[in-house]
């Protein structure tokens, strides 16, 4: 009884896009995917077969394709070096808030846990009855 209360809600609440997938979405991405490494495979043979010219041949004011490689690469590299250091830079400045929030968090639990005696008022002298 509790197996198949335990299955139907399993059934009610599982979408089963997996088992079966829109078959219009997935022609199109295959077709998207093979496009895509087409062009990249003609690239790659445009530039194997027009190497020599290409890397010798000037594109932009004197500049040849290798020269622009370069010049992409360094401005990369720069790039890469800067988002390095400004990540180290965050990165300590958020351990540092997060050590501030985790003593402040001890500190809390700790006065939490003290326990203090309690105060109790000081017993009040019985007075003498004088007749």
């Amino acid at each position: 009884m509790l197996n198949e209360k335990a299955q139907d809600l399993r059934d009610q609440m599982v979408i089963n896009k997996a088992l079966n997938p829109n078959k219009s979405i997935s022609v199109k991405s295959w077709l998207i995917f093979c496009f895509t490494w087409a062009l990249w495979l003609f690239a790659l043979y445009y530039l194997a077969i027009n190497s020599q010219e290409l890397f010798k041949t000037t594109i932009i004011g004197g500049w040849t394709l290798l020269d622009l490689i370069k010049a992409v690469s360094l401005i990369v590299l720069a790039q890469l070096n800067t988002l390095f250091i400004w990540s180290n830079i965050v990165a300590r400045k958020v351990n540092q808030k997060r050590k501030q929030r985790l003593t402040a968090l001890r500190i809390r639990q700790a006065i939490e846990e003290t326990r203090y005696p309690k105060m109790l008022p000081k017993p009040r002298r019985k007075r003498s009855k004088k007749a």
